[in-house]
């Protein structure tokens, strides 16, 4: 966790797979969960939010999803497992999709 991050009430069961960049912010009931289980299988992978980026109140980032520098995902979104929201992007939606830049 990067120095002046913002960490609000989340949810992650695997802290050790969770990037939080300087000055980001995760808001509050978001779910940032590093795992899935497909077939029986668990599946593990690393969820990033890199400086500065915005994952809002109740937003969802899949495992292996990236928010790059001051990316944002607005409130109840979706980013889906190994999407990569770019740099100054604004996502919004479930599935997430752009809506600026």
């Amino acid at each position: 966790v990067g120095e002046d991050a913002c960490l609000l009430n989340f949810v992650t069961t695997e802290y050790d797979l969770l990037d939080v960049g300087k000055g980001s912010t995760i808001g509050d009931d978001c779910d940032m969960s590093s795992h899935t289980v497909e077939r029986m299988v668990i599946q593990l992978r690393r969820v990033s939010v890199h400086k500065q980026g915005t994952v809002r109140n109740g937003a969802i980032v899949m495992p292996g999803a990236t928010m790059c520098r001051r990316g944002v995902l607005l409130e109840a979104g979706q980013v889906l497992k190994g999407e990569t929201v770019n740099p100054g992007e604004v996502w919004a939606g479930l599935p997430a999709l752009p809506v600026s830049k």
